[in-house]
């Protein structure tokens, strides 16, 4: 199963090699795959560029904020009032102040819709084999948060049980020693079995429908931002389809799914390798070496993933020249070396051209 030590959920899975080579991946990897932000409303670049202009404007543009404006709207202010907004028409209602807080809104936006396209975003993953998760063998990379979620539990015993109803059998519950680690992986592999949320795959929601439901519903017809107001709440969001990498936020590396795609383009099956099989193969983890692959695939050691506990992000190709990842790694000849050796021992040396000599 995979799990997100961050939201403390997970997501079902099969042992290793059905879950490689079946399509499941590519569903795994959709938790991560953030959406691509669209392009700033036409109104918003239009009263921006009014703010270098001269003439008198009309009642329905929007306006630009002034020194006033400024000096009580700070940013930190600004995106703690969104953050207690969890109805999108009133994002967009307190986005059309002006065109400051219209861009902060317009981001809040894009946060909320990455959420629901991309629930595990940034998320520290792993894919814990049966054995790994009995004696809960985790990856260093998990220390801290281990420790976190053992302090947790820690309180929680050490709070002793709630006070009875009946005063007679009112009996105060506390511990005169501390808890020992023993009990508190106990607990631990109890909470991640049956505590945790387990998820569903994410759905992209029907954004039109939504426009016309939010629109009908809750704007004014006389409103004079009307059009702004839906142009601002039904934006579109894209699912980056073409050229897109898989990054490793904790490591700043990252894989160009291209090369994948071009490694299997010949290959005799329904699909390609995708970043999804990448993933999987890379946060896997277990105490047990047993992958279920043909004998000798021990020495790729897969159950000891190299990004197990990491942080992760899909994004398109395109958002590499960012001024914030142009120190990353590119780390695809090394990641394409290792899903050759990967399929080659499952199907043979030749299947990079179709012939699959398990």
């Amino acid at each position: 199963m995979s799990f997100n030590f961050d939201t403390k959920q997970f997501v079902t899975g099969s042992e290793l090699t059905e879950l490689l080579f079946c399509g499941g991946p590519n569903d795994y990897a959709a938790l991560i795959r953030a959406p691509r932000r669209p392009r700033k409303p036409e109104f918003l670049k239009i009263a921006e560029d009014m703010y270098f202009k001269t003439r008198k404007r009309r009642q329905e543009e929007l306006r630009v904020p002034t020194v006033q404006d400024l000096a009580f709207a700070s940013q930190e202010i600004v995106r703690t009032i969104l953050a207690n907004l969890d109805d999108i028409m009133d994002i967009g209602h307190f986005s059309l102040v002006n065109t400051f807080i219209c861009n902060c809104g317009l981001n809040h936006i894009n946060d909320i819709q990455e959420t629901i396209n991309a629930p595990w975003l940034g998320g520290r993953l792993v894919c814990l084999g049966n054995v790994g998760l009995l004696d809960c063998d985790f990856p260093p990379s998990l220390g801290p948060r281990i420790e976190e979620l053992k302090d947790e539990i820690r309180r929680e015993l050490s709070a002793g049980d709630p006070p009875s109803q009946d005063p007679e059998q009112n009996v105060a519950c506390e511990r005169d020693d501390p808890v020992d680690d023993a009990t508190l992986l106990d607990e631990l592999r109890y909470d991640i079995n049956y505590a945790w949320e387990h998820i569903q795959y994410p759905t992209c929601p029907d954004l039109d429908r939504l426009k016309r439901t939010w629109i009908d519903r809750r704007a004014c017809r006389h409103d004079p931002h009307r059009k702004q107001l839906c142009d601002l709440t039904s934006i579109s969001f894209q699912d980056p389809k073409y050229r897109r990498i898989l990054c490793n936020l904790s490591k700043r590396e990252y894989v160009r799914e291209s090369a994948l795609l071009e490694l299997s383009a010949n290959w005799d099956s329904l699909s390609f390798i995708t970043l999804g099989e990448v993933l999987i193969c890379r946060v896997s983890w277990s105490s047990s070496d047993v992958t279920h692959l043909p004998d000798g695939a021990e020495e790729l050691k897969l159950h000891r993933g190299v990004w197990a506990g990491d942080r992760f992000k899909i994004i398109a190709e395109d958002e590499l020249k960012s001024k914030d990842m142009k120190e990353w790694k590119d780390v695809t000849d090394d990641v394409v070396q290792e899903v050759d050796k990967i399929w080659s021992y499952e199907f043979g040396p030749n299947w990079r051209v179709g012939s699959h000599e398990s």
